[in-house]
């Protein structure tokens, strides 16, 4: 999208980004899903928090799984909270892309941007909300009549712990929801503004007049300060702006830049949008000189976007990795079926969570073969990368391995080959697990090219489409080259 000029103002602290509507609204789509994800999870969290350490307090389980050992404590309070408080991490991105912009204070020389303040309270509100509304059903499962036997002590410390918890959720609700409000606010008076003066408003080109590289760069990328005229119909305005871009593409004098003003109000900078042309320009000699230089064990910076590079890869690595992944399903599959011959005493949360496992694999299996197909689906839509992340993650951590791990498996004599074979088959899930999750860091960084793999497209042009406000512009890039772009060239 077009950015604000208000937001490469020189001496602020915000950083423009500029998105596509196609790529910011599957983001919204992604943290809306991450955000009912959040709520879910943490209410799981508040119903065994609550319960079972006020079961444990007054002594009377509040989950009582037949031969389940210390099955339901371990989730409590180490698989299920790894899993939770992963679910409120990596958002940064997408909050970016959402806003339009990023943040950092000019305090040092080569640093990482900041998610926009707007977007940071969704998840610890969500968390909050969901950890109220576990411990309420909490409440109203427990074991009142053992809390009521209990000894005064454990009464007052299942109390007191009720108290911490919930004031805790509490506090952070009170200092958090407003700000959500003002986010949502200012996130749609903005894109508001900008569609009313693309629409209705005057068009014209700016001319980059001069260019400096201030010598620090944010998040890998170097720093330009610009000075750039347009005519507004009533004279010519000048304006100095603050962006930041990949080497390859660093700017020089003559660039142009798309401008959309109001004609009512050509110096309200809130009604200024930009929109830097890349297709058929000329960039700066020896871009080398403005890579980030490497700090620590960190190389140097990039030249160029991942999607730029020569190197455009093979469809037979697409290919693999889904192989690899239906292989994985195969053996969940293989497990859930030898269940029943080889243990047929299990208990049933046992049979359960297995299935779930393999459900998942299979679940994770289907999108790489959407994925090794180039169905466009994959390339436009966050939810796509994020599962096949997010299936093997909650499959690994929060099933298999405290099930698995558990004494009904392992409380058989193994006197059958049938059981041998399917205990095997157990173990090989986890493996599965542990492969399939590997599998989506591969996909985080390479999925780009090999989703496109032999397909070339001028990477100006697949810049331009991803940070143009025109939608149409990455269904061009399909229909033009076949290539298929959006939020897997932006993770």
């Amino acid at each position: 999208m077009a950015f604000s000029l208000t937001l490469a103002d020189p001496e602020g602290e915000t950083f423009p980004l500029p998105t596509s509507p196609v790529v910011a609204q599957a983001r919204t789509r992604g943290l809306a899903f991450r955000i009912v994800m959040i709520t879910a999870l943490w209410a799981v969290q508040g119903v065994l928090t609550v319960g079972v350490t006020a079961g444990l307090l007054i002594g009377e389980p509040f989950v009582d799984l037949p031969d389940s050992g210390p099955l339901v404590p371990t989730m409590t309070y180490l698989f299920l909270p790894c899993v939770a408080l992963a679910s409120m991490i990596t958002t940064g991105n997408a909050q970016k892309q959402i806003y339009g912009y990023s943040e950092h204070s000019l305090n040092v020389k080569y640093r990482s941007s900041n998610a926009p303040a707007h977007g940071r309270p969704m998840n610890r509100c969500a968390a909050a909300i969901g950890f109220c509304a576990g411990g309420v059903v909490a409440l109203v499962l427990l074991p009142w009549a053992a809390f009521a036997g209990a000894a005064w002590w454990r009464q007052a410390l299942v109390l007191l712990v009720l108290a911490v918890l919930g004031a805790c959720a509490v506090v952070t609700l009170r200092i958090e929801l407003p700000q959500v409000g003002t986010a949502r606010l200012w996130l749609s008076e903005s894109q508001h503004r900008l569609q009313d003066v693309v629409d209705h408003g005057a068009h014209t080109v700016a001319t980059v007049a001069r260019v400096e590289h201030t010598g620090s760069w944010l998040d890998a990328l170097p720093i330009f300060v610009l000075t750039l005229f347009w005519s507004t119909g009533q004279g010519t305005r000048e304006a100095t702006i603050r962006i930041t871009d990949y080497p390859c593409w660093a700017p020089v004098e003559g660039n142009e830049f798309d401008v959309w003003f109001d004609p009512a109000a050509p110096d309200d900078d809130t009604r200024v949008f930009l929109h830097r042309r890349l297709v058929g320009q000329r960039f700066a000699e020896n871009p080398e000189r403005f890579r980030a230089p490497g700090e620590g064990d960190s190389g140097p910076g990039p030249i160029e976007p991942p999607y730029a590079s020569a190197r455009t890869g093979s469809p037979v690595e697409r290919w693999l990795c889904t192989f690899i992944a239906v292989a994985c399903a195969a053996i969940g599959v293989a497990g859930v079926a030898a269940t029943p011959m080889a243990f047929g005493d299990l208990p049933w949360w046992s049979k359960l969570c297995i299935l779930v496992q393999a459900l998942f694999l299979i679940a994770n299996a289907a999108l790489w073969v959407t994925f090794a197909c180039r169905h466009p689906w994959f390339a436009r839509h966050g939810h796509s990368a994020s599962w096949i992340t997010w299936l093997p993650f909650l499959g690994l951590f929060g099933i298999t391995l405290p099930v698995l791990g558990t004494d009904p498996v392992w409380g058989f004599d193994y006197d059958r080959d049938i059981e041998t074979l399917t205990l095997w088959l157990y173990l090989a899930m986890i493996v599965a697990g542990v492969v399939t999750y590997l599998l989506s860091f591969v996909l985080i960084m390479a999925g780009h090219r090999m989703l496109n793999a032999g397909v070339v497209v001028p990477p100006e042009e697949v810049a331009e489409a991803l940070r143009h406000h025109d939608r149409a512009a990455i269904d061009q890039l399909r229909i033009r080259y076949g290539y298929l772009a959006g939020v897997i060239q932006s993770s």
